[in-house]
């Protein structure tokens, strides 16, 4: 049971995040979905949400950039961007305070799960903390099969906002 994120449900790709809101299982994103956390929401993704291929997540803070997005990957997948064997999608943080970690074993806290490329990752604003314990904190997974070598960080362009990017065994960004 999956939560699935689209472009073409009842709310046209648009979500909102009010007050705390907590989802168990893990979010995939379809198409084209845009993320508003408004001031004082807390948003708890609590299996992460996986961003690949095509599909883009852009996420955006209300005026105070006061808005909370958690998002915790469980085993190989990132916190926001690929599962497992998968690379990062778009990803856009605009605004927000974000909070992306990976999961267990080889998966970046935002871009590619284990075994999973970067992606494209863009942040323009907000308060932004990756991390990871074997990938990037923002960037490619780990290739476990290759001694753990990292894989293709992707296109990772930051204009602004507050970047915290660490990863216990791997590369920052």
């Amino acid at each position: 049971g999956d939560t699935v994120w689209d472009e073409f449900g009842s709310s046209s790709g648009w979500y909102v995040a009010q007050d705390d809101v907590e989802i168990a299982d893990r979010v995939i994103v379809t198409g084209d979905v845009h993320l508003i956390l408004t001031d004082g929401c807390k948003l708890e993704a609590q299996e992460g949400i996986t961003v690949e291929g095509s599909n883009s997540l852009t996420i955006y803070g209300q005026s105070g950039d006061a808005g909370a997005l958690n998002a915790t990957g469980i085993d190989g997948n990132a916190g926001i961007g690929g599962g497992i064997g998968s690379g990062g999608g778009k990803i856009t943080i605009n605004g927000g305070s974000v909070t992306a970690e990976g999961g267990f074993d080889g998966s970046a806290g935002i871009g590619g799960g284990k075994f999973g490329d970067g992606g494209t990752i863009t942040i323009n604003g907000g308060a932004v903390s990756a991390k990871s314990r074997t990938g990037a904190g923002i960037g490619g997974g780990v290739d476990e099969t290759t001694g753990g070598t990292g894989c293709d960080g992707g296109t990772i362009t930051i204009t602004g906002g507050a970047v915290t990017a660490t990863s216990d065994d791997g590369a920052g960004i």
